[in-house]
């Protein structure tokens, strides 16, 4: 990954070994508080076949500076900086051009799957509907390739399910048929931003394992953003830090972990859960609040002068004295799909005096229990334990 600017051509089209460059990038939105300074000066490039990780804290512009490529930033948006996608200048491209370019050639998995996905459709509606327009393909030849691509993510029946609506999948699942939607074009990039953050730890490992398979089989370029330095480590080639609008650290992943280590970036790393913290921890954090989007322009050494104090200002690990009382069994009554109503056993554990959540992976008992508890839940320090059929 590079930061230098590329040569042009005398026809004035861009010679670059990187699939996607921006350089310079600014966005500033006019508010009723003044004008904010959304991105400041970002520059990044990622190649076919690399992976790039965007990690920062929320706020860090790391879905804005997408957004930006995309042409997906709010009305009124004020963008610097030039933006180029396999050479060509997309900020020279009208709004339909770059649709046409950029929603055949890119695909996004974006974070919650439940907002991302029209209830009211069917998945085979909602997949079938960019691959047709893109590559002009029957409706029979469309619904072929979109039960491949969900057969390919790995959801069984996939003929059956495209007639299926975005509610009857779990959550995890839903996730994967925004991946097999991403993909329907046969895209060059492939951004994930923050696709894993909505799901439980054990889906978000399956997620991102094939995130990273199916990059490796298509030699597509992926872009892929989060909070998280765990989800990136190993998964990338370089990463590329945020805060406060511009990056402060870049270097390939497998240098991110060794020293020198930036210190806004070895205090993201201090917020990572460890096997060997004691259990109820309470993680390091930042003191402070990060800068006001408001906040003058000043030059980056400035800006790196400014922010050292709170990069700088990390509270300990504590060790929190909550104590938990014993599970109870739990017992509730669910209706079976047969028709029957059956009685399921849950161990749920009570602290008095807070609400208590089952936890659960997707698709379990979880849901069950905050829907049949939820008035119990609101009571402070009531035991959970009473069966629900009084």
């Amino acid at each position: 990954m590079s930061a230098e600017s590329p040569a042009r051509t005398a026809a004035g089209r861009i010679t670059d070994d990187a699939l996607v460059r921006v350089q310079g990038l600014t966005l500033d939105i006019d508010t009723p508080q003044g004008t904010a300074h959304i991105l400041r000066g970002v520059s990044m490039s990622v190649r076919r076949g690399e992976t790039l990780g965007i990690v920062g804290e929320s706020g860090s512009g790391k879905s804005m500076t997408l957004r930006a490529v995309l042409g997906l930033t709010p009305g009124g948006s004020r963008i610097g900086g030039t933006m180029t996608f396999d050479g060509q200048d997309l900020s020279a491209l009208k709004p339909e051009a770059r649709r046409r370019l950029l929603g055949r050639r890119v695909g996004v998995v974006f974070q919650n799957p439940m907002t991302s996905l029209n209830p009211v459709r069917t998945i085979e509606r909602q997949m079938g509907e960019a691959v047709r327009f893109h590559q002009k393909l029957s409706k029979g030849q469309a619904r072929a390739l979109c039960a491949d691509l969900l057969d390919q993510v790995g959801i069984p029946n996939a003929s059956k399910r495209l007639r299926d609506y975005p509610h009857q999948f779990s959550g995890g699942m839903r996730q994967r048929v925004m991946i097999a939607m991403a993909l329907t074009c046969s895209p060059d990039l492939l951004i994930a931003d923050e696709a894993t953050t909505a799901l439980d730890v054990t889906i978000q490992k399956g997620i991102l394992d094939l995130l990273q398979e199916l990059q490796a089989q298509r030699h597509m370029a992926m872009i892929l953003v989060s909070h998280d330095l765990s989800v990136v480590s190993g998964r990338t080639d370089d990463v590329i830090v945020m805060y406060g609008g511009r990056i402060v650290d870049r270097r390939p992943t497998a240098e991110l972990f060794t020293p020198p280590i930036h210190p806004y970036t070895r205090a993201l790393m201090l917020a990572i859960p460890r096997l060997d913290m004691k259990s109820l921890t309470r993680l390091p954090a930042l003191g402070g609040s990060p800068p006001s989007v408001h906040d003058p322009l000043v030059p980056h050494e400035e800006a790196d002068a400014r922010d050292m104090l709170r990069w700088t200002t990390i509270s300990e690990a504590v060790e929190d004295p909550i104590e938990f009382a014993e599970p109870d069994d739990l017992a509730y009554t669910a209706l079976q799909p047969d028709g029957i109503l059956g009685t399921e056993q849950a161990a749920v554990g009570v602290m008095s005096g807070q609400q208590q959540a089952g936890i659960a992976e997707g698709g379990e008992v979880e849901t069950s229990q905050a829907t049949l508890f939820e008035e119990i839940a609101q009571s402070d320090g009531r035991e959970w334990g009473e069966e629900a059929q009084r």
